[in-house]
């Protein structure tokens, strides 16, 4: 399970990768997971414990974190942005194995060649939410060492 902060060494692999599905496999489909996962565990310990964060299914994991964080309308645009570019790459993986060429499937194909676009916006959500997490932990220290002061 990677954190939030090793996510960006992720996401700048995925800049050097060549082709775009290895783009999407090895940057932004396991991305996504991570950073919600982590966001969770870190921020809704009380909230998250004891569910499979892990082993829930990509649209049950942006549910859930949607549910528990209710984030503003830029971050539920992103975080429904990067899993619509992932499922659209599964999608895609699919029909290519299948042999299903649809005006669609090319549609989709073709939608998802700007990777760098996608990268940018994970780098941003990935941003956000280490931002929310840090500012959490720093308001906490604050008031540990004001009551110690007392």
């Amino acid at each position: 399970m990677e954190s939030l902060e090793s996510l960006n060494n992720r996401i700048e692999y995925g800049r050097k990768v060549d082709n775009v599905p290895s783009k999407v496999f090895f940057s932004l489909e396991p991305t996504l997971r991570y950073a919600l996962i982590d966001y969770l565990r870190r921020k809704y310990k009380k909230e998250t414990h004891g569910q499979p964060l892990l082993y829930m299914a990509d649209f049950e994991l942006v549910r859930l974190f949607e549910e528990l964080v209710q984030p503003d309308d830029n971050t539920h645009k992103q975080i429904n942005e990067l899993h619509r570019a992932v499922t659209d790459y599964r999608l895609i993986t699919f029909a290519r194995r299948h042999g299903n060429n649809s005006s669609i499937i090319a549609m989709k194909r073709e939608k998802l060649k700007d990777m760098n676009h996608y990268l940018d916006v994970m780098e941003q959500l990935v941003g956000t939410l280490l931002h929310q997490v840090n500012s959490t932990t720093t308001k906490r220290n604050k008031r540990l060492v004001s009551t110690k002061a007392l």
